[in-house]
Order: structure tokens, then sequence, then C-alpha cells
């Protein structure tokens, strides 16, 4: 019988995940660094980077540096060329950003500003110019603040 049987299933896990199709291989160092000298440091600060078959998968922190890779892509390949790297393609991803699950208040009535009267006169009368109507009926309701104090 064995002794210790976690023990045994320890040295098991290991052997699993390495021959785990649905598992890609860890990135290497080097790799990392190559990614760092062919994006930047500032894009490699908010990116993750995974090699796959020469295909370079790339999880961006948010969409800002998603796009910023996506601006740079063909930069970026010659520059891992440059350093003996076969990239076939970066494949470019943007990491969830986590929604809140608590909805979004209304704010209080004390957290709103007042307006004086000039400053609600001009966002009303810079209202009536906008093309957007949208933008305008939101500019509106903002110059409505100021009447809300003499209610």
């Amino acid at each position: 019988m064995v002794k210790d049987s976690f023990t045994q299933l320890g040295k098991l896990i290991p052997n699993l995940t390495r021959t785990s199709p649905t598992m890609p291989p860890a990135t290497k160092p080097i790799e990392k660094n190559a990614w760092r000298l062919a994006a930047g440091n500032d894009i490699a600060d908010h990116t993750a980077v995974r090699v796959e078959n020469n295909i370079w998968t790339i999880t961006a922190d948010g969409p800002v540096w998603g796009h910023a890779v996506k601006q740079r892509q063909r930069q970026i390949l010659s520059n891992l060329k440059n350093q003996n790297f076969l990239a076939v393609k970066l494949n470019i991803q943007v990491r969830p950003v986590n929604s809140s699950s608590v909805p979004a208040s209304e704010p209080s009535v004390k957290n709103i500003q007042v307006l004086d009267e000039k400053s609600a006169d001009l966002l009303l009368a810079t209202a009536k110019t906008l093309k957007s109507s949208d933008l305008a009926e939101a500019i509106k309701k903002l110059s409505e603040r100021h009447r809300e104090e003499k209610k």
C-alpha cells in the first residue's frame, strides 16, 4: 500500500499539464526579453506575451494598449526578425475589464454642483449651435443646474 497518496498524485499532475494539448507552452524569458526589445518598454509594461508555433499572442491591459500594438505591428514583427525570432503573426487580444456587479447609481443631489446663471446661459447658447442633437441635449440639461438651486 502507498504511504502518501497525495505525493504520488503530486508527481502525476506536472506530467499531465505538460502533455495537455489545450495548454500552450510557457513563454521563455528570452522571448519575453525579445518582446520588450521589439515593442518597447511602454507597450511591454502593459502586455503579456505567449508564443506558440511562431504565432505571438499578445494580451494587452486595455484597448488603448491593444491598439498601440496593432499600430506598430509591422515594426514589431520586423524587430523580432532582426533578433532572429520567427514571428509569423501577432495575435492581439485585450484583457477583459472586470465589470462591477454593483449597478451605477444616480448621483445624489448633494454631489451636484449648482451653476451660476451666466455659465448656464453660456451653456444654453452653445447647445443651440451644436450639430449633434445628443450633445446639445446633454449641454441643455447641464445648463439647467442653476435653476435647481432656485426651486
